[in-house]
Parts: structure tokens; C-alpha cells; sequence
């Protein structure tokens, strides 16, 4: 599929990435998603403050400017390999004046991901959440299971001005069927349309399918590529979070930089504390930015810096930070 033109301001950033991702070339993605999530130069030296922070072993930081606010923890399905799905937490929404009132308290967010548990198209107010944030500046982008697209949603994801989607498949026909207790013909008929609408409208928004690190990944990915490789913008694969075999070795660069709220207003520092056992802060109650550098948040950056990490992140791979 053909990638979305570049605009010319972008390419002095572009040049700075491709070097800072030919130094970190350990994860490939870091090259490819700086321009999107770091668009302009204010965000790259406020992105450049938080890690300088962090290699000079500084627990605070400057400010938070990737945040993952989650619509719902309620999901449609019940996947075998996702932990949300024994997972006790009281099920809600996330209230629609709430999330205005975090976008518009926090001008310095340059990306943001809709998604953290459930299905993010469950929630009535989904895409107002989205084009409120596009309005602002802000690149969007979220994670779905796909299987409530409709031609209806497909139009509404189109105009609500979206950057990025990622499907999660864990392979396809009956690998993805056995996992997912979902039809994928289904599922494709579904995809396949939103890939033509796209094509139709002339849409930049990007398409991606994220496959994760299943029994049989290197077979699941091979399946998902050859179904999908020319269809969409990418398809990539990551490890299955708790599932890391070798030891931590250093700092986190997320807990510098990016903060997650949950349907209630409970913050967390990362998407990987699946159980919620690092809880820094209440939006309710207090501001992102005091949270952000409250004392739970420095406590938690002055154990990755002595290398105690808590149990969630002895087992987080460092893809994720």
C-alpha cells in the first residue's frame, strides 16, 4: 500500500530520527514512529528533556507528552491469551467531559492512543473523543479487535480524522478463530472494506496489524503476511506481555515520558501493569502534570534508576521501554 506523503517541514526532524534510530537499531520502530508521536521541534526537545532526565539519572522529568487514555475496560470477546479477561476490575466508561477536560488541561501531549483494556468501539462517544483530540493537534491512534466494524463504522473512522488503526490477529483462519471465538471471514469481509473506502477517499490514515508473540509466531506472522502484507501500511508483531525470559537491565524510557489513565481517572505509568499494580495518581483529584512528577512517579523512576524494579517490570520486555 502506498504511504502517506511526508509532508517537506517534517524532513529535518526525519533526518534526526533515522540517525537516533540507526543508534538504537535494537527496535526498529523507533525511526519510524519519532515523526508521528514527536512531530514538530517543540515536542522533540521536550522529548529530548525527559530522557536527558533520565541518563542523567534525574528521577523527575519534564512532562508527560504520549498519554493512553482507555474508553472502556468492557471487550465484546474473550481472547485465551488476554489477561484483561480474568482480570476483576470494576468495568466502566470513561466519562466524555473527563477526557476533554485532560485534553484540553494538557496542551503538551503531542500523541495519544485510545485503547489500553477492552475494545475502544464500544464506547458511544468514540469517535467525538477522537475528533476532539484531532481539533487540538494531537495524533490519535488506537487498537481494536475489529470485529464491530461496520460500513457505517468504517465512513465515521474515516471522517473522525484518525491516524492510525491497528487490528490485533493472531494469525488467520483458524489459528486467529481458536484464539478470538470470532468468524475471520468475517473479520476480513470487514477489513478489506475500510482498506477500500480508504483507497476511495484518498484517506492518510494508516493501517496496521499488530500479532502477538503466540505459540507459533513465526508461522501465525508468515500466514499474516501473505493475507495482508500489500494490503495494509504494516504488520508487526510483539511478545506477549509477563512473557520476557531474560532480566531487565535498565531503566524504563516510557516512565519518562508517557503516562496512561484508566476509564476512572486512575494513573498509571505504563500499559503493561495489566493488574493495576502501579498506580501513581488520581486525574480526578490531581493534574497530570503533578501526578506525573508526584511522589509515587519519582518513587517508582528512583527504583528503575537502582535497578529494583517492581515484578511488572522485571518481566517487561525493552521494546516497550
Amino acid at each position: 500500500m502506498k504511504k502517506p506523503r511526508v509532508p517537506a517541514m517534517k524532513y529535518p526532524l526525519l533526518l534526526i530520527y533515522r540517525i537516533v534510530g540507526i543508534i538504537f537499531r535494537q527496535d526498529g520502530r523507533i525511526a519510524k514512529r519519532l515523526p508521528d508521536y514527536f512531530p514538530t521541534y517543540r515536542s522533540f526537545f521536550g522529548e529530548l528533556l525527559n530522557q536527558f532526565f533520565r541518563l542523567m539519572g534525574m528521577p523527575r522529568s519534564f512532562q508527560p507528552q504520549g498519554v493512553i487514555l482507555e474508553p472502556t475496560n468492557s471487550c465484546n470477546l474473550k481472547c485465551e491469551h488476554c489477561s484483561a479477561r480474568i482480570n476483576e476490575e470494576k468495568r466502566g466508561f470513561m466519562e466524555y467531559d473527563f477526557y476533554t477536560h485532560i485534553i484540553d488541561s494538557n496542551p503538551q501531549i503531542t500523541c495519544l492512543m485510545l485503547s489500553r483494556y477492552g475494545e475502544p468501539l464500544l464506547h458511544p462517544r468514540i469517535f467525538d473523543m477522537i475528533t476532539y483530540a484531532k481539533r487540538k493537534g494531537i495524533y490519535v491512534f488506537l487498537y481494536t479487535n475489529g470485529t464491530l466494524l461496520s460500513e457505517k463504522m468504517s465512513d465515521m473512522i474515516l471522517s473522525s480524522g484518525l491516524d492510525e488503526i491497528f487490528f490485533s490477529l493472531e494469525g488467520t483462519g483458524e489459528d486467529y478463530e481458536k484464539n478470538r471465538g470470532f468468524q475471520y471471514e468475517k473479520l476480513k469481509d470487514s477489513m478489506e472494506h475500510l482498506i477500500r473506502k480508504k483507497e476511495t477517499a484518498g484517506s492518510d490514515i494508516k493501517i496496521g496489524i499488530n500479532v502477538a508473540g503466540l505459540d507459533g509466531i513465526d508461522r501465525r506472522l508468515d500466514a499474516v503476511r501473505r493475507e495482508w502484507g500489500d494490503k495494509v501500511t504494516y504488520v508487526e508483531t510483539e511478545p506477549l506481555i509477563g512473557t520476557k525470559s531474560s532480566p531487565r537491565d535498565r531503566s524504563c524510557r516510557t516512565l519518562w515520558r508517557n503516562a496512561v489513565i484508566r476509564w476512572d481517572g486512575i494513573v498509571f505509568p505504563c500499559c503493561i501493569d495489566m493488574n493495576s499494580s502501579l498506580a501513581i495518581g488520581d486525574a480526578k483529584k490531581n493534574t497530570l502534570k503533578e501526578i506525573f512528577n508526584g511522589p509515587e512517579a519519582l518513587s517508582l523512576r528512583r527504583r528503575h534508576l537502582e535497578k529494583r524494579f517492581p515484578s511488572v517490570c522485571k518481566t517487561c520486555d525493552k521494546m516497550f521501554g
